[in-house]
C-alpha cells in the first residue's frame, strides 16, 4: 500500500516539474530559426519560448532589423503582417502564429493568432 502512494507521490512531483521547467523556457535566436531540425520540433520549440520572447525580448519601437535578426524571415505575410508558425494549438486543432506588425520598419505589435 505504501508503495502506491510513493509512486503517487514521484508521479505528482513530475508532472510540478514538468509544468515548472516547461514554463521557464527562454528564447534563443539560433534555435528559433533553426533549419536542422524538423518542422514539427521547430514549432514545439517556438510554443514553449514564445511567452519569454513575447514578455522580455521583443518591445514596441525595435527596428525591423533587429526583430529579423532575432527572429529571420517570416513563415509567410499576409495583410501586411509578418506569420512565425508556432505549431498546433494544445487547445484545439488550429495552428497558432506569432504575428509580427511594423510601420515605418518599427516593430509596433506582436501577439498569437490561431487560425
Amino acid at each position: 500500500m505504501v508503495y502506491k502512494y510513493l509512486v503517487f507521490g514521484a508521479l505528482i512531483l513530475g508532472i510540478i516539474f514538468y509544468f515548472l521547467v516547461k514554463n521557464k523556457k527562454k528564447f534563443d535566436s539560433e534555435s528559433w530559426k533553426s533549419t536542422i531540425v524538423s518542422k514539427k520540433q521547430k514549432e514545439l520549440y517556438r510554443a514553449n519560448v514564445v511567452s519569454h520572447l513575447k514578455n522580455k525580448v521583443l518591445k514596441n519601437g525595435m527596428k525591423k532589423e533587429t526583430v529579423l535578426e532575432l527572429l529571420g524571415d517570416a513563415d509567410f505575410i499576409k495583410n501586411g503582417k509578418e506569420y512565425y508558425s508556432l505549431g498546433k494549438s494544445p487547445y484545439g486543432v488550429d495552428y497558432e502564429y506569432l504575428i509580427i506588425k511594423y510601420e515605418q520598419n518599427m516593430l509596433t505589435s506582436f501577439y498569437i493568432e490561431r487560425g
